[in-house]
């Protein structure tokens, strides 16, 4: 493995350095991260969009690829992987972020806002659901390290957003995955429910009152759900958030709810504010309402998915009338088993892949089109060049 001062020496030596980065939430994460850490180096740097690449770019920068592989090789460019420097293999999936932080950590300082952020980002690297542990088993070593610090802890507690840092009605109307349709996000509907269920709204609640609940919030995910959603069992739990975000799990989906909305650009300046966790949450609540609208369309039956083979992967198709926020929509969704691991949009401008599922090859075709959280393909039987993973 090639060390990590290595690429800041060769950036250092090369006068201006370009981040090629993927718009998915880990990428650009690590993007942010390490573009801080280079200008308070007074490094002349630039941060790309890969799918904003068709801009020219400079051919004496060095072009740093995060999360974005080559098409073909460029002999105009000096292409340097930063997988090469962190100690990352790019088949592993694992996360781009966390493994940026252990690199800079051996050496300087990085900021535990971020690292909060890094995690959150692994998060979303999930093919199913972010509670996978599967996916914790992978970051093992990174959750260990973080929590002999006292960043984190991982242990057994009811999976809902911000819980157990704040009381359960709200930890349950807050959260999002899984979705609780007709409970997040409407307090009317949390108070019917513990109404029914002869629960006061305040006060303090029995281990039995506790289980009464759970199991009426299970009968009703299991109504839509196509897989078993445990609501107890292991979370990584901040010891550091303290609103108007409490949890890693609802700063992730934060982080997913901005890059619809605002888009990687906006993401990629997170490091450089004092207090970036506080103004994330009021960004993204605009976002929140229309997700939960449409999210609630698609389990009651009103909005269609429907499922397609395309070069031999099972491919989701989900019928919007407007455009919604993609990457965020289809997070909840896998969650609750309702779409394939690969899965994209319909919509008045045509089959919407999101960042998250969009092949990351540099150069990009000159026919790819974006709009907000995705690319946008005419055919369906094109699809499949640009869904990441589905190429045989």
């Amino acid at each position: 493995m090639r060390k990590f001062s290595e690429l800041v020496n060769a950036i250092s030596q090369q006068g201006s350095t370009v981040l090629l980065y993927s718009p998915d939430i880990d990428s650009v994460i690590a993007t942010s991260i390490l573009y801080r850490f280079l200008i308070t180096r007074d490094i002349d740097v630039e941060a790309i969009n890969l799918f904003s690449s068709r801009e020219i770019i400079d051919r004496q920068s060095v072009v740093v690829l995060i999360g974005v592989k080559q098409k073909r090789a460029l002999s105009t460019y000096r292409v340097l992987y930063l997988d090469d420097f962190i100690g990352r293999d790019p088949r592993s999936e694992t996360s781009i972020s966390l493994h940026l932080v252990k690199a800079l950590s051996e050496r300087w300082v990085v900021r535990k806002d971020e690292e909060l952020l890094a995690i959150a980002s692994m998060l979303t690297l999930s093919h199913g659901s972010m509670y996978d542990e599967d996916l914790i088993e992978a970051h093992m070593k990174f959750i260990e390290d973080a929590s002999s610090r006292g960043i984190v802890e991982l242990y057994d507690t009811m999976r809902f957003f911000g819980y157990p840092n704040i009381d359960l009605y709200e930890a349950i109307y807050r959260t999002l995955e899984p979705y609780i349709d007709g409970i997040t996000m409407n307090r009317q509907g949390i108070e019917e429910l513990l109404k029914d269920l002869g629960i006061a709204v305040k006060g303090s609640l029995s281990e039995e009152v506790k289980e009464k609940i759970l199991s009426t919030i299970s009968s009703i995910v299991s109504r839509y759900s196509r897989k078993s959603i445990p609501l107890v069992g292991k979370k990584l739990v901040s010891k550091l958030l303290r609103g108007p975000i409490y949890d890693l799990y609802e700063l992730a989906y934060t982080l997913l709810m901005l890059l619809d909305s605002k888009g990687p650009e906006y993401l990629c300046t997170l490091s450089f504010g004092s207090e970036i966790l506080n103004l994330l949450y009021p960004c993204a609540l605009n976002t929140l309402d229309s997700l939960v609208g449409v999210l609630s369309k698609i389990v009651n039956g009103e909005i269609d998915v429907k499922r397609f083979t395309l070069r031999m992967n099972r491919v989701s198709v989900i019928e919007l009338e407007s455009r919604a926020p993609f990457n965020t929509l289809y997070r909840a969704l896998r969650a609750l088993g309702i779409v394939e691991r690969l899965a994209v949009f319909r919509t008045e401008d045509g089959f919407v892949v999101p960042y998250l599922l969009a092949e990351q090859l540099w150069p990009i075709d000159e026919e790819v089109q974006t709009i907000e959280g995705g690319i946008v393909v005419r055919n369906l039987d094109d699809v499949s060049k640009y869904l990441r993973g589905s190429r045989l």
